[in-house]
């Protein structure tokens, strides 16, 4: 038996850190998403799920309470994103196995429910701009 040394993980301020910088290059980046098969997918690594039982913080715009809520950093605040259906699956799976390249997401996801490649960069393109993924 040979020793080792005990490895941790990062901090979590050092990942979001990492992650900041990787979202900083989204906008350059974001073009070669359909022509460059080496762009890496990234999901932000500070979110957590939730969902509205009332349509009380709403507004009075919206019909009925809405179904995921997805809370995340981004710089220095917490946003807030009610998703559709279509951007939960999405997200849920990058979660699974991020970070992966597009066409590993499409595949995953064609599997499931049949995603085409359009629908799949304009969802991956609002989050990138809501700093919800990033690439490298």
């Amino acid at each position: 038996a040979s020793w080792r040394p005990r490895t941790s993980p990062p901090p979590p301020r050092l990942i979001h850190v990492c992650f900041q910088e990787l979202a900083s290059l989204s906008d350059e980046l974001a073009g070669d998403l359909t022509t460059n098969p080496n762009l890496t997918l990234h999901l932000n690594p500070t979110r957590i799920w939730a969902s509205f039982e009332t349509d009380r913080l709403l507004g009075d715009d919206t019909p009925e309470p809405a179904g995921a809520v997805l809370f995340y950093a981004w710089r220095s605040e917490v946003r807030t994103s009610v998703l559709e259906p279509e951007s939960v699956l999405m997200l849920r799976t990058l979660a699974d196995g991020a970070p992966c390249h597009l066409e590993n997401l499409q595949l995953r996801l064609k599997l499931m429910v049949g995603t085409d490649l359009e629908l799949l960069v304009d969802l991956i393109t609002e989050c990138a701009e809501a700093g919800l993924i990033a690439f490298s």
